[in-house]
């Protein structure tokens, strides 16, 4: 046999080899270190951070946030936009960010997948906040809520929700398959706030625009693209 031929076979043994010893070492707490339960109860947590005064705040992927002082979680969430947000697959509220100046403006930042039930009949007689319409064409969303300092950021200012990305259909980020869609929120040095959202393109195939399997034909018809943006991944490279 060519000894070319045994070359891949060297090459899984020693990736399998690399592999188990990496996996071997991740298992295993370093020296000193224990695995011990903070809180419990959680219904699929994404994240949680802290304010300057040491507040915790923590995030559901379903839609809600929850503030939890001296390590007990309070009773009622600072906010819950369960049903706005579409809880499906990958999807749900992903990013959440406090303001820099969080102690002083109370600014709360939130990026997720909007159900399409809201996002076409929310404020209308058709809408029931109960009904989801998941595994069809909607968006991406990023809202800005302000926690209220008398209350010592328990509770959000009536009013203060602020959409800054994604208030209506045709501006949002297009969520076209069942992945590729919002992602994290950070602030930067500077102050400014990113953004992180996938191409809403199929994961499946090669999508270059009306994959089979997407919900672009849908997503044309609602306005959520244009014909100009069905084209599948490359949309991530569509600069405006």
């Amino acid at each position: 046999m060519n000894p070319m031929n045994w070359y891949p076979f060297r090459c899984g043994a020693a990736l399998l080899a690399l592999q188990f010893f990496f996996w071997g070492g991740l298992l295993c707490q370093p020296a000193g270190f224990t695995d011990q339960v903070f809180l419990s109860g959680w219904n699929q947590v994404v994240g949680f951070t802290w304010d300057g005064n040491g507040q915790m705040y923590v995030w559901e992927k379903g839609g809600r946030v929850w503030v939890v002082q001296n390590g007990v979680k309070l009773p009622t969430p600072l906010l819950d936009i369960s049903d706005e947000v579409g809880n499906w697959r990958d999807f749900g509220l992903l990013g959440f960010a406090l303001d820099p100046n969080f102690l002083s403006n109370g600014y709360f930042y939130l990026n997720y997948v909007v159900d399409r039930h809201h996002l076409l009949h929310a404020g209308t007689s058709n809408y029931d906040p109960n009904a989801n319409e998941y595994f069809d064409a909607t968006i991406g969303r990023v809202t800005r809520y302000q926690a209220d300092p008398a209350t010592n950021f328990t509770t959000v200012v009536p009013g203060s929700r602020k959409v800054l990305i994604g208030e209506s259909k045709d501006s949002g980020m297009p969520i076209l398959h069942e992945s590729h869609g919002v992602g994290a929120l950070v602030f930067g040095t500077d102050g400014t706030l990113l953004v992180c959202m996938g191409d809403g393109a199929s994961y499946s195939s090669r999508d270059e625009g009306s994959a089979s399997e997407t919900y672009w034909l849908q997503a044309l018809s609602d306005g959520i693209i244009t014909p100009e943006e069905n084209i599948g991944a490359y949309r991530c490279q569509i600069l405006n």
